[in-house]
């Protein structure tokens, strides 16, 4: 991992498909059963790395494939990178 910095942007991924959903991070709490504030600080970036547990339950909620959501999560980053 480079200077520490995150290789991949889990909340800008949550952001990325809410939008798409047409969703709310209340949408997204009510259908993961996960706590408001945690969410609220997944989409922050506070948590890195997220436990897998969780990621499936968000990427479920949003339905869409885990391999849709880490490949948005990983494009974001490198599209910052070439910025």
């Amino acid at each position: 991992m480079p200077n520490g910095e995150a290789l991949i942007d889990v909340g800008g991924a949550i952001k990325y498909f809410l939008a798409e959903k047409k969703m709310t991070q209340g949408d997204l709490y009510r259908a993961t059963g996960l706590e408001r504030s945690y969410i609220s600080r997944l989409v922050n970036n506070e948590f890195m790395y997220p436990r897998r547990e969780t990621i499936e339950k968000i990427v479920k909620a949003l339905d869409v494939s885990m391999d849709d959501f880490i490949n948005r999560a990983c494009k974001i980053v490198c599209d910052e990178l070439r910025e």
